[in-house]
C-alpha cells in the first residue's frame, strides 16, 4: 500500500524528468518501478516485506544515481534501473549471509541476467499497459479494479464506501468494468506481443 495510481509515462522519459527536477517525476517513477522492482524481488525469493522495502531503497538508490544513467536507446532506462536492483539484492543478501542464493543469483549473470532483464522490463511493460488500460475506464471503476487488483484487496464494501457507492453497485460495476477492460487491454500493444497477436 505504499504506492499510488498515477498515469503511465514512457520509462524513457524518465531520466530527463527527473534531471530536469519535473514536478511529480519522481513520485510518478516511484509509482511506476517501486511495484515491478517489488515483484522482482520476491520472484527471487524475498519474504514481501523485505521486497517492499528493498523495493523503496532501489528507487532512491536509481534516482539519486539517475545523471549517471547513459541512454542507449529504447528501454536501456529499464535495463539499467534492473541492473542496479539486482546488484542491490545480491548486497542485501551478502548483508544476511546468505551465500547460497547469492550464488544462484550470481551465477545468473551474464546472457542469462540480460535474459532475466528483458523478462522483467516485459513484465514492466505488461503492468504499464495493464494500468493504462484500467485508467481509461474512468472514474470511479479505474479505482474500484485497482482497489480489487492490490496484493491485500479492499472488499468491495470496503471499496463502496470509499466511492460513496453501495456494496451491490459496486460488485455491478466492477463487473462490468472487467468487461470493458478486455477489449482495452487488447488495444495495448505489450500485452498483443504477450499473447501472441498482432494489434
Amino acid at each position: 500500500g505504499k504506492y499510488t495510481n498515477s498515469p503511465t509515462i514512457n520509462a524513457d522519459e524518465f531520466p530527463l524528468r527527473m534531471l530536469a527536477d519535473e514536478k511529480n517525476a519522481y513520485s510518478s517513477f516511484s509509482d511506476q518501478f517501486g511495484p515491478q522492482f517489488c515483484v522482482y524481488f520476491r520472484r527471487k525469493g524475498l519474504q514481501a516485506v523485505d521486497a517492499e522495502d528493498l523495493a523503496i531503497s532501489c528507487v532512491t538508490s536509481v534516482a539519486l544515481a539517475v545523471d549517471k544513467f547513459a541512454d542507449e536507446g529504447p528501454g536501456s532506462f529499464s535495463r539499467w534501473a534492473f541492473r542496479i536492483a539486482h546488484n542491490m539484492l545480491v548486497d542485501w543478501l551478502e548483508g544476511r549471509g546468505d551465500t547460497v542464493s547469492v550464488g544462484e543469483i550470481v551465477e545468473g549473470q551474464g546472457a542469462s541476467e540480460e535474459k532475466e532483464v528483458s523478462e522483467e522490463e516485459e513484465a514492466g511493460a505488461i503492468c504499464d499497459a495493464i494500468r493504462e488500460a484500467i485508467t481509461e475506464l474512468g472514474e470511479p471503476d479505474a479505482t474500484i479494479v485497482f482497489m480489487r487488483l492490490l496484493e491485500e484487496p479492499y472488499t468491495f464494501a470496503e471499496i463502496g464506501e470509499k466511492s460513496g457507492l453501495s456494496e451491490r453497485a459496486t460488485r455491478t460495476r466492477h463487473h462490468r468494468a472487467l468487461k470493458k477492460l478486455e477489449p482495452l487491454l487488447l488495444t495495448k500493444q505489450a500485452v498483443t506481443q504477450r499473447l501472441g497477436c498482432s494489434r
